[in-house]
């Protein structure tokens, strides 16, 4: 691990001469974070493409200004971030790179913007409004991984005679190495949270509130089981529960329910609204878990993880693209009764999932866009590994069907299978907004309630790729009748 240092700010003038200055800025942070000559070249590629496209279309021909570059370290990850406060995202300026087939400058150029997402783990777009914009480079820090630890013999141990005397603890710094571990004894390397096998990182995100990990220890004090709340600041107010992981010998020992219980206590001391869960459907293992304790069904995530992710025992080879289906258990009640503003066409599979929720809301006013002035503050972020976006809408403006029209273009430039787009069900121009997606293709897929500014609606869209609705397994009647109300959305839902 290298060094901490507080977050650096280079400010530089829009004209290439500086490029150099800016790689060795970067390059030199990301060596002092500990990355290798490998890594810190890849970082640097990552870098000249994000500033090149501020210094080419970010300001008017021949105009002077400045922007700047800052590198920070977040618990598990380095971020280099690039501001600029030049003209709005536009579309027609980003050149479409094809494989295979664009010979052109502007096909180098775009080819640029396509390798770039494999420099790095993940990489984020903002509109910042009136501040500007900024690119958001995130890789992951150079940690070892568990398998490097591992003895030959560890993919099939030999656990100790199983007990009953079992504790529900918080993960300690020393425990990191054995939730790795039980990872590896139940996935493999398969898991789709790749910080799991690097017991530093979990040990970081735990020290820096990101996670919350609660195993359960056997009377040796070894760890058999984990789960975490994971903190995301795109979500506040709730948590997701997930890393969920239980050494083979010891599955089906009601260790679940003991974590459960102890994550809503938590939860609430935490003063978050609820909790949410995506679980895999490519089998109902897990659905039919959590169910006792308390999660309801709310929307999918489709079509949203490889078809390489496996857990041992439990379920079968999958060719396609695997769904999840999301659930909520709210641990704090509502104040006040919520208002929402639904879609008009999908205001009764809303009001259905919200009684399902036990969950009482009224109907809002619609508003209308003519009220709209300033541009659609979103936050694009992108997951190159899963070939999947998300984008957080968090301000309406005229310019709302051209900034998705961009990001559409921008997800099939990058070859990105699905994206998924969180609208504020609280904000009376939704119904708008969610029209304006849907003529662009998009469909609904649910919601998530608890979100402090708002519970939020889900639209999906598709690049390239069919949901395999017929793989999907659900466990409840609710689920069933969301995914067949979902699939007569989608033009190719039906066979």
């Amino acid at each position: 691990m290298g060094t901490k240092y507080q977050n650096p700010t280079l400010i530089i003038p829009n004209d290439f001469t500086y490029l150099p200055v800016i790689l060795g800025f970067t390059a030199e942070m990301a060596r002092l974070a500990g990355f290798d000559a490998r890594q810190v070249q890849q970082i640097e590629l990552a870098v000249e493409e994000a500033v090149s496209n501020v210094i080419r279309h970010a300001f008017y021909p021949g105009e002077k200004a400045l922007f700047d570059v800052s590198c920070r370290q977040e618990a598990a990850r380095f971020v280099v971030i690039v501001h600029d406060e030049g003209k709005p995202f536009d579309p027609e300026q980003v050149p479409t790179y094809v494989p295979g087939e664009s010979e052109t400058d502007y096909g180098v150029e775009g080819l640029g913007s396509f390798l770039m997402k494999s420099m790095v783990d993940q990489v984020e777009y903002q509109n910042l409004g009136t501040h500007g914009k900024e690119v958001r480079l995130i890789k992951n820090l150079p940690y070892t991984p568990v398998a490097a630890e591992l003895p030959g013999d560890q993919e099939k141990p030999e656990w100790e005679e199983l007990d009953s005397d079992l504790q529900v603890r918080p993960m300690s710094p020393e425990q990191g190495i054995e939730v790795s571990r039980c990872f590896f004894a139940a996935y493999g390397y398969s898991y789709y949270f790749e910080d799991i096998y690097y017991p530093e990182r979990m040990v970081a995100l735990n020290q820096s509130g990101e996670l919350v990990s609660t195993v359960v220890v056997n009377s040796s004090n070894q760890v058999i089981s984990h789960s975490a709340l994971i903190m995301d600041p795109d979500f506040p107010g709730v948590a997701e529960v997930g890393m969920n992981a239980t050494l083979p010998a010891y599955q089906g020992r009601s260790i679940n329910k003991m974590i459960g219980r102890e994550q809503v206590r938590i939860a609430r001391e935490l003063g978050l609204s609820g909790a949410f869960t995506t679980l895999v459907t490519n089998h109902t293992y897990s659905q039919r878990l959590v169910f006792h304790f308390g999660q309801r069904e709310c929307g999918f995530q489709l079509a949203h993880l490889h078809s390489e992710v496996s857990f041992r025992g439990i379920d079968e080879e999958v060719a396609e693209r695997i769904s999840l289906l999301l659930t909520f258990n709210r641990t704090d009640k509502l104040r006040e009764q919520l208002t929402i503003h639904p879609p008009e066409r999908h205001t009764g599979m809303i009001l259905k999932i919200y009684e399902h929720l036990e969950t009482s809301v009224s109907l809002g006013t619609p508003g209308s866009p003519a009220v709209l002035s300033g541009p659609t503050l979103t936050k694009l972020r992108i997951e190159p590994r899963l070939e999947s976006a998300m984008v957080i809408v968090n301000g309406y403006g005229m310019d709302f069907a051209a900034r998705f029209r961009a990001i559409l273009n921008q997800i099939k430039r990058e070859g990105l299978k699905e994206v998924q787009v969180y609208l504020n069900l609280t904000d009376p121009l939704t119904p708008w907004a969610a029209q304006e997606l849907e003529d662009l293709g998009f469909i609904f897929t649910g919601i998530l309630p608890g979100v402090s500014s708002g519970d939020l609606l889900i639209m999906q869209y598709f690049n390239g790729i069919v949901v395999y609705y017929d793989g999907i397994q659900v466990y409840t009647d609710m689920a069933r009748e969301l995914l067949n109300y979902i699939r007569r959305l989608d033009p190719l839902g039906n066979p």
